[in-house]
């Protein structure tokens, strides 16, 4: 018989730099975890959900602070008396390496990020300390859902806020990739707890929907959307003239398509969304990856026959063949080490999916955008082309006009990084979206603009303020 009163001892550290090993009963390492992380003199809050058995573990963790919530760990396992957890966080990981005794583990972080291309360990210093705990309940009803697409069938959840009438609505629009409802917890999260309904989705291929979207392109991803802002008009508790689009990265390609197609939606709010083509958002990040390696411009100029030749074999219009012959000719080139580029094969399904897209240009669908429409930037985005967006998207002739927000120092996760801190949503984010939406900015003909006196100039790197939609004495959204 097991010794209930028997001590123990497990450590946190990272699955990836570990080998393969036993997993360890340890019944009591299941529940919620929560307290705070600290680097430079800087807390954050962070829990973690735990469940398993000898076959296995798993986790989910928020990480409010960096926009995290219901996020799946990339891993946790227990060896002997070890558990090995690991974080994902925008371009890398977080590793919690620590100590569990009774009630309590401590210790220290370890982070990696990807650095010019390249994985990367980026700080070794920190600290963290969690406590056992009774999980919090939400304010509002989380229920299943599914709804078919065509030959799909797509789950989700919905969050229902618990007070009575009719409430503003929204779903979540991927980013790029392999996508669950997970991604968009957070932001629903926020926006549940200001009385919005929220459907959020696994997109196709992924979590418990069916499908694959690499077979198909943006039409079939948008048709998606639209089929999840159907499920939300048809509830009773929903107010159809409130109900609308919140997309991320690709999913803002996708969005204006969608509602060239028909989607119901009466407002649209893009984060860190391009409004370049994809394949110049493309180039834009391999241009990245040539400054991150310190070398000039030109070598980028370099480097485009080949990126292109590439794009022209996806789209079908040049073989396998010339590409080979090009790498031959460019592999020994300096460039060619620092675009931290290779083929995908030719027959690889992602490379299918982008030979539909490469040519897709979301200009005519964004000017023919007739709803209201809030956009955000951020400065230090090197994801996406966030300069030449923000400067395509004040070009378009959109009515009525979009409401943009730069959130200076931001990245593409709307997270600014201080010093050697840990990551922290931007000032106001995402705050200024949930007032937006809830207070009827995003109601058609609702005769309210955004606050006055902002320059709408590009940020110098330097300036850490960011503009409000909602503090009339700070600068507001251009428009």
């Amino acid at each position: 018989m097991r010794q209930r009163n028997r001590p123990y001892v497990v450590r946190f550290c990272l699955a990836a730099l570990l080998l393969p090993c036993s997993v360890y009963a340890q019944p009591s390492l299941n529940g919620f975890w929560t307290g705070t992380m600290t680097r430079d003199g800087a807390a954050q809050e962070i829990s973690l959900r735990v469940s398993g058995n000898t076959d296995g573990y798993k986790a989910n963790f928020d990480w409010p602070d960096s926009g995290y919530f219901h996020e799946d760990a990339i891993s946790i396992k227990v060896r002997d008396r070890d558990v090995l957890v690991s974080l994902p966080m925008p371009r890398g990981a977080l590793k919690l390496t620590g100590t569990w005794e009774g009630d309590s583990v401590s210790g220290g972080l370890l982070e990696i990020g990807n650095v010019a291309g390249a994985w990367k360990t980026i700080h070794t210093d920190g600290s963290f300390r969690l406590s056992r705990a009774s999980a919090p309940t939400l304010p509002y009803r989380m229920e299943e859902v599914s709804f078919n697409d065509s030959t799909v069938t797509l789950a989700g959840s919905l969050l229902i806020p618990r007070g009575a009438g009719r409430h503003p609505a929204m779903t979540f629009l991927h980013g790029g990739g392999d996508e669950t409802r997970g991604d968009g917890m957070f932001i629903g999260d926020k926006l549940a707890r200001r009385g919005i309904v929220v459907l959020i989705y696994d997109k196709r291929g992924n979590g418990k929907s069916t499908g694959e979207w690499r077979q198909g392109g943006f039409e079939e991803l948008a048709d998606d959307g639209a089929a999840a802002l159907r499920v939300l008009l048809a509830r009773p508790d929903v107010d159809a003239k409130r109900t609308g689009f919140v997309c991320y990265s690709q999913g803002c390609w996708i969005a204006p398509l969608a509602i060239s197609r028909g989607a119901p939606a009466q407002f649209l709010v893009s984060i860190s969304g391009p409004t370049v083509t994809v394949e110049d958002e493309g180039f834009a990040q391999y241009a990245n990856r040539v400054r991150e390696a310190g070398m000039p411009n030109s070598e980028l100029a370099k480097a485009l026959p080949l990126l292109k030749l590439d794009n022209s074999v996806s789209k079908g219009q040049a073989s396998w063949s010339d590409l080979q012959a090009q790498i031959a000719k460019d592999k020994d080139q300096p460039w060619y080490k620092a675009i931290n580029w290779s083929p995908e094969d030719m027959n690889d399904p992602e490379r299918r999916f982008y030979g539909k897209i490469l040519t897709y240009d979301p200009k005519a669908y964004i000017e023919s955008l007739k709803i209201p429409s809030l956009w955000f930037f951020g400065s230090a985005d090197i994801t996406i082309p966030a300069q030449a967006s923000w400067e395509r998207l004040r070009g378009m002739s959109v009515s009525p006009k979009p409401w943009i927000v730069i959130m200076e120092n931001a990245d593409h996760a709307m997270t600014v990084r201080e010093g050697g801190k840990l990551p922290a949503l931007a000032h106001g984010f995402p705050g200024m979206m949930v007032d937006w939406i809830y207070t009827g900015r995003g109601r058609p003909l609702s005769g309210k603009k955004p606050a006055e006196g902002n320059d709408c100039s590009w940020p110098k790197p330097a300036v850490r303020e960011q503009r409000s939609l909602s503090d009339p004495r700070r600068p507001g959204g251009c428009s």
